[in-house]
């Protein structure tokens, strides 16, 4: 049942609720104990808060990498450097290890901006 006070999308439960089982194939395979935040609940908080940690947050910097590479002419370690800069950004860093809209909000528009530079504006929206 929605709660109207919920200001996350749906969209980003349906995104945490598709991963569900990952995660708790990823629980079992690595021997979790009992009390752990990956339990049976299809949506528990330790898996909320992966979603943004290991898959929306990582994608972002995956695309600012790809960005990175396009706009800017690659001299020795500037890229990688200019991504520890950006990945290391507190909001970024904040947000990526909780739940909130912030992180997949950016991995869309990272997403579509690379869509963008790549000559498929269409797909970029």
């Amino acid at each position: 049942q929605w709660d109207p006070k919920i200001t996350t999308f749906p969209g980003l439960y349906l995104i945490a609720a598709s991963l569900s089982p990952a995660f708790r194939l990823m629980n079992y395979m690595g021997g979790a104990a009992d009390d752990s935040p990956f339990d049976s609940v299809v949506c528990s908080t330790g898996q909320l808060r992966s979603v943004n940690a290991y898959v929306l947050g990582p994608l972002c910097d995956l695309l600012v990498f790809c960005i990175l590479s396009r706009t800017y002419v690659v001299k020795g370690g500037s890229v990688a450097l200019r991504l520890i800069r950006v990945a290391l950004f507190p909001p970024h860093w904040f947000y990526q290890l909780l739940f909130y809209t912030d992180t997949a909000a950016t991995a869309t528009l990272l997403l579509a901006y690379y869509l963008y530079l790549s000559d498929r504006p269409r797909l970029s929206g």
